[in-house]
């Protein structure tokens, strides 16, 4: 069929004709390689569209705001996610913390005196706080509570330090469980349980009743039979 076309001769190349014939449909372009091909105007809407896409995300992630793109994904992406840690993650940092804290209130001069005792360090998921909870002893701790009010900051910025990173910030909280277990043993001590009514009633001294310790009975070896042991004596078994 090519021959009867009026633009192609016997001399002319296919090659030739198609560049002469359609020079918009097909371009090249120096790449340094062995061959390289531009996009052809055919497709250049569907170019122009994804490399729109491509610009338009690229701007979105570094502006942050939104432009109504078709693809809601994209939208999602480019949305600020907040941390989140889980349990274990939760766990070490808690650790870690606890033990440079203890390191660090015994250096500092002014908490040094009141000997503090931590029960407990805790990161939230969010890690925006960290929460340490002292021993409250009943005696001065409203003392306390100022001095580690005005102590946080440094303390915050002396654990970053140490750590070589971003520290949240601290709020400590006074543990009362130690105090309130300590009330209530001196309460228990104090309190005034009554008349013994196992000694006076006959159904308290059933139902109040502890069960004594069965003596345990001696388990009597059986002897052995004469023809046993003469024949332990023979092979030496004691």
């Amino acid at each position: 069929m090519l021959s009867r076309s009026p633009f192609l001769t016997p001399s002319t190349s296919l090659s030739v004709f198609f560049r002469s014939s359609f020079r918009w449909d097909y371009r090249e372009r120096k790449t340094g390689r062995v061959c390289g091909n531009a996009v052809m105007p055919a497709k250049a809407w569907r170019h122009a569209r994804s490399n729109g896409r491509v610009y338009n995300r690229e701007e979105g992630k570094r502006f942050g705001f939104d432009l109504g793109l078709e693809d809601r994904v994209i939208l999602q992406s480019i949305a600020s996610k907040d941390r989140r840690l889980d349990q274990k993650k939760m766990a070490q940092l808690s650790h870690i913390y606890q033990s440079r804290l203890a390191d660090l209130v015994e250096m500092n001069d002014t908490l040094a005196e009141y000997k503090l005792a931590f029960s407990g360090v805790k990161v939230n998921s969010s890690f925006s706080e960290i929460t340490v909870s002292w021993i409250a002893r009943g005696e001065g701790d409203e003392e306390i509570k100022a001095v580690l009010e005005v102590e946080r900051h440094s303390i915050r910025r002396q654990l970053a330090e140490m750590l070589s990173s971003t520290v949240p910030e601290i709020k400590f909280k006074a543990d009362m469980t130690q105090l309130r277990l300590d009330e209530m043993e001196a309460l228990f001590k104090k309190a005034d349980y009554g008349m013994d009514y196992r000694s006076i009633s006959s159904t308290a001294r059933v139902m109040g009743r502890v069960e004594e310790k069965k003596e345990e009975k001696e388990v009597k070896v059986k002897e052995k039979s004469g023809w046993r042991k003469r024949l332990d004596e023979k092979m030496g078994i004691v």
